[in-house]
């Protein structure tokens, strides 16, 4: 269930997150990582939001480094998906 949004509201958002995405798909695109050439907590703190894209009704695959920038951090020791760490009712 969705409450009634404004679809203007909706495309305001949309457009942000895309300009957000592309942003860090084009910082990915560097280095495989946001900060140098590993793995950082900002890249911890932007991958909780990432994981979350087919979610949100975004395919990962019109941003190419994402996906694998997002697999490099699942295959760091200790990790666990984000929806592993939430609370279950």
């Amino acid at each position: 269930w969705m409450p009634q949004t404004d679809p203007a509201v909706l495309r305001f958002i949309e457009g942000r997150a895309r300009r957000a995405l592309d942003q860090l798909a084009a910082g990915l695109a560097e280095t495989g990582w946001l900060v140098g050439g590993r793995p950082t907590i900002a890249d911890v703190a932007a991958c909780a939001y990432a994981f979350w894209l087919d979610e949100a009704g975004f395919d990962a695959g019109e941003w190419p480094a994402i996906g694998p920038w997002l697999d490099r951090i699942a295959a760091l020791p200790g990790f666990a998906r984000p929806a592993q760490l939430m609370p279950v009712d």
